[in-house]
């Protein structure tokens, strides 16, 4: 990643790709000191009641893939669904800032294609 150029601007331009996401994923594991699925499990997955465990697939270096590739069960996923409805709220407690749904969930680019 380090050694492409930039394609835009940040925020000028959507474009689908995982690359960042994966990298993001590295670099919450590294700054939290533990797997991403074991950080879900213990932020979400136990406290919302899921019935099985999740996780992600590993890439060539080990880390898990975290632009894509999440394992669960259907009604753990559906579970997450229901999470996000009730405002990322677990055993009681919010696990997502104020703000955050309405920020992620928003039209922040437009996507649409030019002619």
């Amino acid at each position: 990643m380090r050694k492409l150029e930039r394609e835009s601007h940040p925020g000028t331009k959507w474009v689908y790709k995982t690359g960042e996401t994966n990298l993001i994923g590295v670099l919450a594991s590294s700054a939290i000191g533990k797997q991403l699925t074991n950080y879900l499990s213990e932020k979400i997955w136990r406290p919302f009641g899921m019935e099985l465990d999740a996780s992600w697939l590993l890439g060539s270096t080990g880390h898990e893939i975290s632009g894509c590739c999440i394992q669960a069960s259907t009604r753990d996923f559906a579970r997450f669904g229901l999470f996000m409805l009730g405002g990322g709220i677990a055993d009681g407690k919010p696990v997502l800032p104020d703000s955050w749904i309405a920020e992620a969930t928003m039209k922040h680019i437009d996507t649409e294609a030019k002619p």
